[in-house]
């Protein structure tokens, strides 16, 4: 999704589109209760959380988000805190 989004320029919001990267597994796990709950679980932690955005990644503490600030977080995992 992330590759397809920022990428290849693709709108992940259409459902077509989604369904294309995924292929068949896209229906069969979004109708699937267990699929559900594990969504519904990692959503309910990330706002627990604070994330707010996508891409979002939290290393120590230190949030990173956006696409724009991946270089930062390459830098963090480089080479530490600033």
């Amino acid at each position: 999704m992330y590759r397809a989004y920022f990428v290849d320029d693709q709108n992940i919001a259409e459902a077509e589109v989604v369904a294309g990267l995924a292929r068949d597994d896209f229906n069969a796990a979004s109708s699937d209760p267990t699929t559900k709950a594990r969504f519904k679980a990692e959503i309910d932690m990330a706002e627990a959380r604070g994330v707010f955005g996508s891409p979002f990644f939290i290393v120590e503490g230190e949030r990173f988000w956006g696409n724009d600030r991946v270089p930062q977080l390459e830098r963090w995992l480089a080479s530490g805190p600033y």
